[in-house]
């Protein structure tokens, strides 16, 4: 009888009984894997970097990149950090498919998941006035975990506000605020 009620007349049965609602909780876990969290979108190549110093870089003053604004976690966290010796690497672009926190995000990524500060700069200056190109210059966020001087892992993120420039933030990834659908995330 089931038969003639369809995928959701089967569900129907199945969410009954004594074990039902454990079905049902598998079935939600399913679902939720069934729709892609993110979309592999292009992957662009970027250049080693023998020597990387975040304040050189992030800056207002820069006159490759128009900044308008850096978070305080990111000042906090990031300006003071110093990269050596990073290797060329080839960078994957994700588009985030539905609103998601960051441990999602980041066991959907893997163990590719952590970038440099230095890459992450590379993709912004390449946009560095907010013309089209790998990342978002929409207002939506895009995001890269990367770690600090300490080891600890945040969420790096930057926008672009026309007529403004680039800003440039890190929140925690036990953030209970999550990302919306639609952002880019970037990784190795």
């Amino acid at each position: 009888m089931s038969e003639m009620r369809g995928p959701l007349g089967e569900l129907c049965d199945q969410c009954s009984g004594t074990n039902g609602r454990a079905r049902f909780e598998e079935f939600k876990l399913w679902l939720k894997k069934a729709v892609a969290l993110l979309t592999h979108l292009s992957d662009t190549s970027l250049g080693s970097v023998k020597k990387f110093v975040a304040a050189e870089n992030f800056t207002k003053r820069n006159t490759k990149v128009k900044f308008w604004d850096f978070g305080s976690n990111f000042e906090a966290h990031f300006l003071g950090k110093t990269e050596r010796n990073v290797s060329a690497a080839v960078i994957a672009v994700h588009r985030l498919e539905r609103a998601s926190l960051d441990p999602e995000i980041m066991t959907e990524l893997g163990e590719k998941r952590i970038s440099t500060l230095a890459h992450f700069y590379q993709l912004i200056e390449a946009q560095g006035q907010g013309q089209a190109g790998t990342l978002l210059v929409n207002g939506y966020a895009n995001i890269a975990y990367i770690e600090d001087d300490n080891g600890v892992l945040w969420a790096v993120n930057a926008d672009w506000s026309s007529g403004r420039g680039w800003g440039v933030g890190a929140g925690s990834i036990g953030s209970p605020s999550g990302w919306g659908a639609g952002f880019r995330v970037v990784s190795r």
